[in-house]
């Protein structure tokens, strides 16, 4: 039997390859379509630039430094947490304004000269407790997921050097 000129089994076969012909152009169109739209959700931007005001460390190893971003009110402390001793993991702690370092700084000075054993306040959306150890403070920092970082031990002339309140802006 014929149709047109072509047999039944030859119009079978050019119907499948048009259907397979469309298929790939549809999934092509597909491919890059996505394509497209994946790249349009990335956003380069440039990065804030930070300035370090001040830091301490352990022959020429830095486990806490006092950072701001430029032009920003907001400051915070980048520190190694102690907890890992094998590998070095740094952690953020945002503190905010100006008003807020010098109370923390305040707060740490006052537990070391009243002799306060022990304090927690919350600074942003962590929990910060401080513990005293004979003449230092040593700060657990638990995140908003609960999840515990420890800085390293300072001691007053170190907390007086990490917050230099003449250099705060």
């Amino acid at each position: 039997m014929t149709i047109n000129g072509y047999f039944k089994d030859e119009v079978l076969i050019l119907n499948l390859q048009a259907k397979l012909t469309m298929k790939k152009t549809v999934l092509l169109l597909a491919i890059l379509f996505t394509s497209f739209i994946s790249n349009a959700q990335i956003k380069e931007i440039d990065p804030e630039p930070i300035i370090q005001i001040s830091k301490i460390g352990i022959l020429g190893e830095t486990y806490i430094s006092f950072n701001n971003h430029k032009g920003s009110d907001e400051y915070f402390i980048n520190y190694k947490d102690k907890k890992y001793q094998q590998i070095t993991d740094f952690k953020t702690l945002y503190i905010g304004n100006k008003e807020i370092v010098i109370q923390l700084k305040d707060l740490m000075l006052d537990m070391l000269k009243n002799k306060i054993k022990k304090k927690a306040i919350e600074l942003n959306k962590s929990k910060v407790h401080f513990k005293k150890r004979s003449n230092t403070i040593e700060m657990s920092v638990f995140n908003e997921h609960g999840q515990m970082s420890i800085v390293h031990f300072i001691n007053k002339k170190q907390i007086n050097k990490l917050f230099p309140t003449d250099n705060i802006k």
